[in-house]
């Protein structure tokens, strides 16, 4: 167990030179952004947990020194709530996220409070559902370091003086993320392809995407129809099948949009992402073989796909 002065200073660490925020609200709960969502009912409707964190604690989550320890009592006290699993470091996250059926499943966690060299305060805990429904709480209670010998336990129990446990799971209570389907299903682009054969763009076709690396696992091995936009000058990607989290997406549903731009062969890409939030900032272009999806942002995306129909021959 780590000492009262050695977790003093991993809190003081984490709070104070990583700039940890913290919430206003003493209310409990503090915030919620979807009134039309009990927490209790969203909160029954999930079964794992991932707590959140900014890249450089992540890393000194996954090599285990620094305010890791801080971390791994705030999975210790999800765990002790009834959350059946709990994603904490890097190698978690990707099980996680590579076991579930659909993003629904779990909730990420976000923790805070207000730590300086004598005293911690304000304890508080966020919880966002995979739409981005918000779910703040905090805890009014305030203690001093010297008080306690073991300021980890306290620190469990200050948590759950603000959720002291979680509702049993109710699959009927678990959201559901929003569909958009277009007016295409598979049988419906392949007889396009083969009616329209003729009259086709060189980057209409059906593709499935080849995963080149390990890396490349933690992405969907997706099939998709390429076909001309009707209503603007560009082509529609339409998800077919292959999501990961293959709950969340049915068949037929827009996968995103090319636009084109004045360089032959290379298109700007209105990209929906696997948990359905859009991704503006990804590029497109054909080679021999296929197309390449790719994005340097904020989140990198590379994607090879090759094409399956129609066949040149």
């Amino acid at each position: 167990m780590t000492t009262t002065t050695q977790m003093k200073n991993l809190l003081f660490t984490l709070f104070v030179l990583a700039g940890f925020s913290a919430f206003s609200q003493v209310s409990k709960p503090a915030f919620v952004s979807n009134s039309d969502l009990p927490f209790n009912k969203f909160i029954s409707g999930v079964r794992y947990a991932e707590i959140s964190l900014n890249a450089p604690n992540q890393e000194l989550v996954d090599k285990q020194v620094g305010i890791s320890a801080f971390y791994y009592l705030a999975k210790q006290y999800l765990q002790e709530i009834g959350f059946e699993y709990v994603a904490l470091t890097s190698a978690e996250k990707v099980e996680l996220e590579m076991s579930v059926g659909s993003y629904c499943e779990y909730t990420s966690v976000v923790f805070g409070g207000d730590i300086d060299q004598k005293s911690i305060s304000n304890m508080s805990i966020s919880f966002i559902s995979c739409q981005g429904d918000f779910y703040s709480f905090q805890s009014t209670k305030k203690f001093t370091f010297g008080k306690f010998s073991d300021v980890g336990k306290k620190l469990v129990e200050d948590w759950k003086t603000i959720i002291p446990s979680k509702s049993s799971y109710n699959g009927h209570n678990q959201i559901r993320l929003a569909t958009n389907m277009s007016t295409w299903s598979e049988a419906s682009i392949k007889s396009y392809l083969t009616v329209k054969k003729e009259q086709l763009k060189p980057i209409e076709g059906i593709y499935e995407r080849v995963r080149l690396s390990l890396e490349d696992n933690a992405g969907g091995k997706y099939t998709v129809g390429i076909v001309k936009n009707p209503d603007e000058d560009g082509f529609l990607i339409i998800y077919l099948s292959g999501a990961i989290n293959n709950q969340d997406w049915k068949s037929g549903e827009l996968k995103g949009k090319l636009n084109k731009t004045a360089t032959p062969g290379f298109y700007t890409v209105d990209w929906i992402t696997r948990d359905k939030s859009p991704y503006e900032d990804v590029y497109c272009n054909i080679d021999e073989t296929g197309i390449i999806l790719y994005s340097s942002g904020v989140l990198p995306l590379s994607y090879k796909f090759i094409k399956t129909l129609p066949s040149k021959e």
